[in-house]
């Protein structure tokens, strides 16, 4: 082969392969340099605080705040943490029943497990008057219907549980304006008790906090309380100040602990307290506080504590800077 020739394909071939190395090169350089791009964005957005990585991370810790804008999820720009926690609510339904429709129904206590409940505070406040059980939430639908079949039953009264664990309180009066009455009841040692009251009123006192060590449980304790109202009448000379006679009146509550009730009821059951059989007694807890004397017939009050839970909305303040308003200042 001639010279000439030889040393021409010589130069295509070499300027062929520098053609090639720089192609792959440039191919090369530009994947490496998305590659680092794409990583440099990934860790930014990680290190972001309102990057999307940490928004889902926050998210599924306090249930999203993802509505306060910028800054950290949950915190709005004034430093204020938001979050969401569970409680449980008391929703307290009283059923007013002609007497006997559902103390002497043996169908309704076939919806009720009547063993949950404390041996020893059952049957102190079976043999005084009151029949006691828990239902689950499945038998709600029989309950409910018995509710919408007595017009005369209240509504629910709500009774709120601190987030924080502490506890909540009211008073559900039963009877008002009772002239005079007598209450007998046996203690928990079978001892026998009685005590007579003038102008009183007749109240269950509730209290609702969640249990303790037990998650998903409300605790509820129900205490009988007689609240009197005493008068006291002070006469005053003619001739000392303004000659007037002054009425005082006094309210003194009297909690009845011998027959306190507590249970512990899991959010998916309800307790139910209504009359027992021993009732008949006129002088018992039961017929004092369960049974109303109405215009025509008389009358039993049925209780259906029912807990719910249900998510609120907790808010935190930051704390203040040490050194008060000035070093906020600088």
């Amino acid at each position: 082969m001639d010279q000439p020739v030889l040393l021409g394909r010589l130069c295509v071939a070499v300027a062929c392969a520098a053609a090639r190395a720089a192609l792959v090169g440039a191919g090369g350089g530009c994947g490496s340099s998305s590659r680092g791009k794409a990583a440099a964005e990934a860790a930014s957005l990680t290190e972001r605080p309102g990057g999307a990585a940490s928004s889902a991370q926050v998210l599924g810790a306090n249930f999203g705040n993802a509505a306060d804008g910028a800054g950290d999820p949950g915190r709005s720009p004034d430093g204020v943490t938001r979050s969401r926690v569970r409680v449980v609510q008391l929703e307290i339904y009283r059923l007013v029943v002609p007497h006997g429709a559902i103390s002497r129904s043996e169908e309704f206590w076939k919806h009720i497990d009547e063993q949950q409940v404390d041996v020893g505070t059952y049957d102190l406040l079976r043999k005084n008057g009151w029949r006691l059980g828990t239902a689950p939430s499945s038998e709600w639908p029989y309950f409910r219907d018995i509710i919408d079949g007595y017009p005369a039953s209240s509504k629910p009264h709500g009774l709120p549980a601190d987030p924080d664990g502490g506890g909540s309180h009211t008073e559900l009066a039963m009877k008002q304006g009772v002239a005079e009455q007598n209450i007998f009841y046996f203690s928990a040692d079978n001892a026998l008790w009685g005590r007579s009251y003038d102008r009183c009123d007749n109240l269950l006192s509730i209290s609702l906090q969640q249990a303790p060590r037990k998650a998903g449980e409300a605790r509820v304790t129900v205490c009988p309380t007689v609240r009197s109202h005493r008068l006291r009448i002070e006469a005053r000379p003619r001739g000392g100040d303004d000659g007037e006679d002054r009425e005082y009146r006094f309210v003194h509550p009297e909690r009845l602990y011998d027959l306190n009730l507590q249970a512990d009821i899991p959010t998916d059951h309800f307790l139910v307290i209504a009359p027992s059989p021993e009732v008949r007694w006129r002088t018992s807890l039961g017929a004092a506080f369960l049974i109303e004397d109405g215009p025509a017939e008389r009358l039993e009050h049925v209780l259906l504590l029912v807990p719910r839970v249900k998510e609120v909305e907790e808010t935190t303040k930051p704390p203040a800077p040490p050194g008060g308003a000035r070093a906020a200042r600088q």
